[in-house]
């Protein structure tokens, strides 16, 4: 009987990942401290809002850079595999106001990030077997890209940028039961 020893194999899949995402986005002349991968257990802090003050004809009081990192792969049973990484990027965001509800806020906007990268590792799962070209895969990834910035949008306009308490507490709530919902898909890399 061979014994696997599974959170090794997480440990080094998450050490490739990183590796990997540096590497493809030009990172690795940035400080390992310049960016958060969305984590269940880690919640945003002011302290991660590194970035210049912003100046703006838009009334914000804080602005997170958030990206979804799409990085492709190959697997030896000759299918296309890929990453898709939520990150927050500490030196491109930034805060002029401080208090819990806008903290709340953005830490929602990055959990939303979660929500459409699990939704994309959950289609590129059900693709995996299909042998679909990564011309498709990518065209999957940009639909859901445009749905994201849309949803994202539609977030800020609904709460106000957290100014509208119930809304805001409405979409906690409604973004909560989504990633509960799609936890099952979470850990696909």
């Amino acid at each position: 009987m061979k014994i696997i020893n599974h959170s090794s194999i997480k440990w080094k899949k998450i050490v490739i990942i990183i590796f990997i995402l540096f590497y493809n986005n030009g990172v690795l002349s940035q400080n390992l401290d310049s960016i958060i991968i969305w984590n269940k257990n880690y919640k945003l802090t002011w302290d991660d809002f590194l970035g210049e003050k912003f100046l703006s004809n838009e009334d914000l009081a804080a602005k997170s850079f958030l990206e979804l990192n799409y990085i492709p792969g190959y697997h030896k049973n000759s299918y296309y595999t890929y990453t898709i990484i939520p990150v927050f990027y500490k030196y491109k965001s930034s805060v002029l106001g401080r208090n819990s509800k806008l903290l709340e806020h953005e830490q929602i906007h990055f959990d939303i990030q979660e929500v459409f990268s699990i939704k994309i590792r959950k289609q590129f799962e059900i693709l995996k077997n299909c042998n679909e070209s990564e011309y498709t895969h990518l065209k999957i990834f940009h639909s859901y890209l445009d749905s994201l910035k849309n949803y994202q949008e539609r977030y800020d306009l609904d709460t106000d940028h957290s100014l509208v308490a119930k809304k805001q507490e409405f979409w906690k709530k409604i973004v909560a039961i989504k990633l509960k919902e799609l936890d099952l898909y979470s850990e696909l890399i």
